[in-house]
């Protein structure tokens, strides 16, 4: 089996419930072989997805997936950059023409800021990608463990734009409010994780610790 169909069985072993579509043509995903001494530590694959790990999970695995194919989310970017001016359906036109990733294609027309933003940070991108293929699960931990920390720290609840839930195995999972409505959290990575006294807490409540700036009709 090869790794890319290895990480599609390995993602939707933590995410049973969430349906998304892959395309069968994987030319031009990462297939970098990784030796034992460039693995990722632990911390610095929480560090990795700290960016990330608050994302609905429908949202999140098409990143990950994404990642993967770096060279395709900067062709992406280049044609939203291009057709910065076009009507979405002709947009949506172009992306498929292209035969990408139905990851890319995706976050390319429902999520362009995404794209955007993983083509701004492509080191990340190519790092997430790598990573995802070596250590899918420690991956998977790891943001397990993000998430728990925004839980204890108060930053990571259910509200009008998500719903958090923590089930018995102690996974977060977290799911749009609304089924037809998909919004995408901006927060400071080094703010949200971190458990603070109440009225520090109250007050970044009150500023909006994570916000919904972007949304996306499924």
């Amino acid at each position: 089996m090869s790794k890319a169909l290895r990480l599609l069985a390995a993602l939707l072993l933590f995410f049973p419930t969430v349906a998304f579509t892959q395309s069968s043509d994987e030319e031009g995903a990462a297939d970098t072989e990784v030796s034992d001494e460039d693995l990722l530590t632990q911390a610095e694959l929480e560090n990795l997805v700290a960016p990330v790990a608050l994302y609905p999970d429908t949202l999140l695995i098409q990143i990950l997936v994404a990642s993967t194919n770096p060279m395709e989310v900067i062709k992406a970017d280049r044609l939203l950059a291009v057709n910065a001016e076009s009507e979405p359906e002709a947009i949506q036109a172009e992306v498929d023409a292209e035969g990408w990733d139905e990851s890319v294609a995706v976050l390319t027309t429902a999520f362009p800021e995404v794209i955007e933003d993983m083509a701004l940070h492509i080191e990340w991108t190519e790092a997430m990608g790598t990573a995802m293929l070596a250590q899918t699960d420690d991956v998977m931990t790891a943001v397990q463990t993000m998430r728990t920390q925004a839980v204890n720290s108060g930053a990571l609840v259910s509200n009008d734009a998500q719903e958090v839930e923590v089930t018995q195995n102690e996974d977060v999972v977290i799911t749009p409010a609304d089924p037809e409505v998909v919004y995408v959290p901006e927060y400071d990575p080094e703010v949200v994780y971190v458990e603070q006294d109440d009225n520090v807490l109250g007050d970044a409540l009150m500023t909006g610790l994570i916000t919904y700036a972007t949304v996306s009709y499924t």
